[in-house]
């Protein structure tokens, strides 16, 4: 029924236009932007959850955070990820609607078969050629995450109006492009909006031919109600104004988690990622900033906590400041250190040194202290209630040998399948996976899966990423292709 839906036919025609690697119709800023946004497991990018850190990052620097306004948005902002992720990876596995890969090749009732045909693709980034994500189509988890982290910015601003600009790890002037093999120049894009910069996020992934459009619209649609109801749950807690702005414990650690999650993809560290995939970092990123916000809170006693446990004291009398920094501090080293284990001596050194960092600025070694063991407490405390999530229990995937459902990448072959039931972890906020799953646009029958490939959606669809994603497009620009390439990660 969807595959024969207005809609569909609309998604293929898009996505053969913008989507094909020689694209004649995607413009060159096209191409860009398909790229920039890319962050697809490459070698030192790693995946989207970090990418959408480094643009919060960015954010709160220039508006000037206090510390106490960074603990809560980066612990919100990965919660709403991780949350996010775990809603997407449930639709992904429930309805497991095929990528572009096969609903071009293949055809269907109201579309075109073009049996070779190939996306600009995933960007591999130097480690072999571009490809198609190994996990269903329905919903984007590029547009889960980035809606969930720029919903939040909106909700915590209370604005969608801001001026930044972004530098993306696929544009940095180190990144080898796998297509060209030369290095990608050095790329800024500048936004006037959050919204501005979702939506390049929204379509880089029909400009790289590994998403339809219906992906990306319900993908938003999901993380509106995951923020809203996140916030609903915490509203109380929100952070207003402080009188002090102390030395920045938050932002710090942050850049820690960043470059861990970057050297977690650098084959010359390890064969294989400690947090492989994205839905596994956005639980690790939401896990040390949970831990973090707890630490602070712990102190300063903002709002009510998520993890405290009962054994801890309600106030502490000790100066909250070196505390607050030494809590924080040691709530990072120790889920980073259970994390990303191949790491730890770094975690250790950075934690060591930074510990010194405090004590010499302060005379008060024992609030310190009791800062470290606080700090310890929380994080092992989270690590423990996190323990039994089901995130280990991935267990195998069938596949639903039938038209319009997702196979593996046919100039993959040997992809596994990348968490195929993560749609069962427990969640941090919202009451489960499926508790917001995405419209029944797609069809779960095959009578429904069909009906959706003679929709026109999936014809738009399909004639959108057949155009826009190709790998040699004609079409998509090159702001297309760099902005594709740009939030790949």
């Amino acid at each position: 029924q969807f595959l024969r839906s207005e809609k569909y036919i609309s998604d293929y025609n898009e996505v053969v236009s913008l989507g094909t690697r020689n694209s004649q119709t995607r413009t060159a800023d096209q191409t860009e932007v398909g790229i920039f946004w890319g962050y697809d497991g490459a070698p030192k990018l790693g995946v989207p959850p970090r990418l959408y850190n480094q643009v919060v990052r960015v954010i709160a620097i220039k508006k000037n955070n206090t510390l106490q306004q960074n603990a809560q948005l980066f612990a919100f902002v990965n919660y709403a990820m991780a949350d996010a992720g775990i809603s997407a990876w449930e639709t992904k596995y429930y309805y497991e609607l095929w990528r572009p890969i096969l609903g071009v090749r293949q055809g269907s009732p109201t579309t075109r078969a073009i049996p070779n045909w190939l996306p600009l693709g995933a960007p591999a980034d130097g480690g072999g050629d571009n490809f198609t994500p190994p996990f269903p189509s329905y919903v984007s988890g590029h547009s889960t995450f980035g809606s969930a982290a720029f919903e939040m910015l909106r909700l915590f601003y209370g604005t969608d109006q801001f001026q930044f600009q972004f530098q993306s790890d696929e544009y940095n002037g180190a990144t080898k492009d796998s297509i060209t093999g030369r290095v990608r120049p050095n790329r800024t894009r500048s936004y006037e909006r959050f919204s501005q910069a979702e939506e390049e996020n929204f379509l880089s992934r029909i400009y790289l031919g590994v998403h339809w459009r219906i992906d990306q619209e319900e993908a938003r649609i999901q993380c509106i109600s995951i923020d809203t109801n996140l916030l609903r749950t915490q509203a109380k807690n929100l952070i207003d104004a402080y009188e002090s702005k102390p030395t920045d414990a938050i932002l710090f650690w942050n850049a820690v988690l960043l470059n861990a999650a970057a050297n977690d993809y650098d084959n010359s560290i390890a064969d294989s990622p400690d947090q492989a995939g994205p839905t596994t970092t956005s639980r690790a990123f939401a896990i040390i900033h949970g831990a973090m916000y707890e630490a602070m809170n712990g102190f300063e006693r903002i709002y009510i906590s998520m993890y405290r446990p009962s054994s801890m004291p309600a106030t502490y009398d000790v100066p909250r400041a070196p505390a607050v920094e030494a809590a924080i501090t040691e709530a990072a080293y120790q889920t980073l250190y259970a994390l990303y284990p191949k790491q730890r001596e770094l975690f250790t050194q950075t934690r060591n040194n930074f510990i010194k960092l405090v004590r010499g600025d302060s005379s008060d070694n024992a609030g310190i202290n009791k800062g470290i063991l606080v700090g310890k407490l929380l994080a092992l405390t989270i690590l423990e209630s996190r323990s039994s999530d089901n995130s280990q229990n991935q267990g195998t995937y069938k596949l639903i040998n039938q038209t319009g459902y997702h196979q593996p990448d046919p100039t993959h072959p040997d992809q596994p399948f990348l968490s195929p039931r993560w749609g069962t972890v427990t969640p941090f906020v919202i009451q489960s996976g499926s508790q917001f799953r995405a419209s029944n646009t797609v069809g779960n029958t095959l009578a429904g899966r069909r009906q959706f490939l003679r929709s026109e959606k999936y014809i738009s669809d399909y004639n959108e990423v057949v155009s826009l994603g190709t790998r040699n497009s004609q079409t998509r620009t090159a702001d297309q292709t760099e902005v594709g390439i740009f939030w790949g990660y």
